[in-house]
């Protein structure tokens, strides 16, 4: 049996879409390992129902189509897989699995999936976040907990005041920043210390782990003094 034969037609079709089915959405698969770092998978069209009871004159249909140009033009950024497939790289696509034949399922989905069946697509929820303030509208607050938990509710005279786009270079930038000042000081930030900068800076707590291990040297390298950014 090659691999390029249509599932419908393998003898082992519904076994492979049943093994597929337990591995994105059982216990311990794809959806569960997101859930446990507290930035779980969220689908499109969930994500689109939400901004359309949260931002005025939007609708459901808006939201999708705006993610599938964005997403075709980068805004979950891009990863050529060879000459011929080009992948959207913080996407996932866990709704074809009854689709793609044996050895030929991709969770990256190709841009011309996302196309298709944009509605499908999942992305983490801190993902979301920076890409609904990129299109400069308000975050769902079922969608950012850390405004959710952290943060007082929005005024009147600013609740429907435009978001200003917060983009992934932007927070990395920031975070940079942060990190050599403290290393000027001959150390590095806490946990606690970023818990506190987090909040204040309304990022989510996935981000934040994720900026400490992009920007900070492995925990048994911060014990000693660090050495200050040399001077031009």
């Amino acid at each position: 049996m090659t691999a390029d034969v249509a599932l419908s037609e393998d003898p082992r079709g519904s076994e492979i879409v049943e093994l597929r089915r337990k591995r994105f959405f059982g216990a311990g698969g794809i959806c569960d390992r997101y859930e446990r770092t507290d930035d779980e998978l969220i689908q499109a069209w969930t994500i689109a129902g939400w901004l359309e009871v949260t931002v005025p004159g939007l609708n459901r249909d808006d939201v999708i189509q705006r993610f599938s140009y964005s997403a075709k033009h980068g805004g979950f950024g891009l990863r050529q897989y060879g000459p011929d497939r080009r992948a959207v790289a913080r996407l996932v696509d866990l709704d074809s699995f009854g689709s793609f034949a044996r050895a030929q399922y991709a969770l990256r989905p190709s841009t011309l999936t996302v196309a298709i069946v944009p509605q499908l697509m999942r992305a983490s929820r801190s993902d979301w976040v920076e890409w609904i303030r990129s299109q400069g509208w308000q975050v769902p607050i079922e969608l950012d907990r850390a405004v959710n938990e952290n943060s007082p509710a929005p005024s009147a005279t600013t609740q429907g005041a435009p978001v200003k786009p917060v983009l992934r270079a932007d927070i990395d930038g920031k975070y940079q920043a942060r990190r050599d000042e403290f290393r000027d000081k001959g150390r590095y930030p806490t946990i606690a210390q970023d818990e506190t900068w987090r909040k204040e800076n309304q990022i989510s707590r996935a981000r934040t782990r994720k900026l400490r291990g992009d920007h900070l040297p492995p925990k048994k390298e911060r014990n000693g003094r660090p050495k200050a950014a040399p001077k031009n």
